[in-house]
């Protein structure tokens, strides 16, 4: 990272005079690229000389300065072929960057040579015709529709917020490459998020931040709801997955390359190291369930009974489960109950029970791991 290179202009951060004056002590910075994209999702862009841009500033916010013939854009039924004049509005209220090209060297700096890089809007006679106008228009719309939605009204948990007084609703998206970019002006932040997981001994990935944020996030609600003495708590806790393999064992020989003593191995089709809630959630997922649904952990007769948004579905992954528990789980009438194999002593226990779930609860769906 060169600290003499310029690498982002934040929005709102500058004026007219101020972005003038920073490109005039970066002289490195040789060209402006406008960047607007199409309709059909196709960039498109224009890359002219600083010198014109800084000559003709205010002209690039007001559509004046930079224009297509059309070719490179897709807009059916907006234009005709004599009439696909596009031109280029330059957008002021989002990050600037600077590209450099290490392989092209600027002889009086001695520097890379640089182009700014602008998103911009695309408009054909006054009207816009691109996807980021688009994008802004539904957002604009949206914000009007959430503050009129939540004036005067009452949230659960949140009764003494004052959404009357709510100015503006920004959205903002972001990516893990966009968070640890290394741009000067970023260095420091991802410097302190690295010291802030080292001093908690984190691991050093965004999840772990992530996770630290929201605890903390959390432990702020609940502080203010008792400086409130409000009874009312909002839900402050969260899960977290990670991506494994299968609950099953796995299987990749045919049977004739077993031999007789390998048997004993598949007596149980799920891996050791699982545990219920691994089995739980793979059944949620291989399900089409939402794995925010909220469960509840009982113990029946002493064996583990999970029950997913009450009685959407149920299950007990114990081995050698007696009738009685059975019983019990087809009594409350599930909608789906999900066993293992082994939890059946034999055939004739597995007969059984489906004859118990026909009786006492005809309407569920039993899946067996």
């Amino acid at each position: 990272m060169n600290k003499e290179l310029l690498y982002c202009i934040p929005a709102g951060q500058y004026g007219k005079e101020g972005v003038l004056s920073l490109l005039a002590q970066h002289p490195e910075i040789r060209f402006v690229s406008l960047i607007g994209v199409d309709l059909a999702g196709n960039d498109t862009d224009e890359k002219i000389p600083i010198e014109i841009f800084i000559k003709d500033y205010d002209d690039f916010f007001a559509g004046k300065a930079v224009q297509t013939d059309g070719s490179s854009v897709v807009f059916m039924n907006i234009a005709t072929l004599n009439d696909a004049r596009v031109d280029f509005v330059a957008d002021n209220t989002v990050n600037w960057y600077v590209d450099y090209n290490d392989e092209n060297i600027d002889m009086a700096t001695g520097l890379p040579v640089g182009t700014l890089r602008i998103p911009s809007f695309l408009t054909h006679k006054g009207v816009f015709i691109d996807s980021r106008s688009i994008l802004k228009q539904s957002c604009e719309y949206v914000a009007e529709r959430l503050k009129e939605l939540l004036a005067g009204k009452q949230i659960k948990g949140m009764e003494n917020f004052p959404f009357e007084e709510i100015q503006d609703i920004i959205f903002t998206t972001g990516t893990e490459l966009e968070f640890w970019v290394k741009t000067p002006s970023e260095k420091e932040i991802m410097q302190n998020a690295i010291d802030f997981l080292t001093e908690n001994h984190k691991a050093l990935n965004i999840c772990e931040l992530s996770k630290e944020r929201i605890r903390r996030a959390g432990d702020t609600i609940e502080a203010e709801c008792n400086q409130r003495k409000s009874k009312d708590l909002p839900d402050i806790g969260f899960r977290v997955f990670r991506i494994a393999d299968s609950n099953m064992k796995d299987v990749y020989y045919s049977a004739k390359e077993y031999s007789q003593s390998d048997l004993f191995y598949f007596t149980d089709n799920i891996k050791e190291d699982r545990t219920g809630l691994d089995l739980l959630y793979g059944c949620l997922t291989n399900l089409g369930l939402s794995l925010s649904l909220p469960h509840d952990e009982e113990d029946i007769n002493g064996y583990t009974v999970y029950s997913v948004d009450k009685t959407e579905l149920m299950a007990c992954f114990a081995e050698q489960i007696p009738e009685k528990v059975f019983r019990e789980i087809a009594g409350r009438q599930p909608r789906r109950v999900v066993f293992r194999d082994a939890s059946f002593r034999d055939s004739a226990d597995r007969i059984n029970i489906d004859e118990i779930f026909k009786t006492l609860s005809p309407g569920t769906t039993i899946e067996i791991l």
